[in-house]
């Protein structure tokens, strides 16, 4: 008997190495990811993004937390894309044409869609502008991160992790080699 495909994926983490907080060296999690399973495990960035393959694990995301907690003691939210649903993410940008350095997405994990009902218009912070879309939102931010009014005062990014738009399409051509 033939084992499953392979499925190659990304795993998003939220809040580590930022500001000096919550650090985490990307060659100890590649070995500790590899020891409980996955393979093919490669990190880009040192923020918090791992891609990797695995045959049958129940829940990735919860076997890379508690991986990163029993080596760290940090309790990290971990958010699972494969590469065709970077491929997805990539082809639904509401925002077609804008500087990608002006364009980040959110990404929530499948529990938190429901939260998307309560959000408010989404040209509220004009010229900032918001789009939900599945378990994602992008964000168009016209003056960037640092001056973004939208990332503060949208309640729902609190349970998320962002990452730019270069970041996610590198991310995903990673995912599809």
């Amino acid at each position: 008997m033939d084992s499953p495909p392979t499925t190659r994926s990304v795993a998003l983490l939220r809040g580590i190495n930022v500001g000096g907080h919550r650090t985490i060296k990307m060659n100890e999690l590649r070995a500790w990811m590899l020891e409980v399973g996955f393979t093919d495990v490669e990190t880009y960035l040192q923020s918090g993004n791992v891609l990797f393959a695995e045959r049958g694990l129940d829940s990735p995301a919860s076997t890379i937390s508690k991986v990163i907690a029993d080596h760290t003691g940090h309790d990290v939210d971990v958010f699972i894309r494969t590469s065709e649903e970077l491929d997805a993410i990539l082809r639904k940008n509401p925002f077609p044409g804008v500087e990608a350095t002006q364009l980040h997405v959110a990404f929530l994990n499948q529990a938190d869609r429901l939260s998307f009902t309560n959000l408010p218009d989404e040209s509220a912070w004009e010229p900032e502008r918001f789009h939900a879309e599945e378990s994602e939102i992008y964000l168009y931010l016209p003056q960037g991160m640092g001056r973004a009014v939208l990332p503060r005062k949208l309640a729902i990014l609190k349970q998320s992790t962002m990452r730019n738009w270069k970041t996610v399409g590198h991310l995903a051509e990673l995912a599809r080699a």
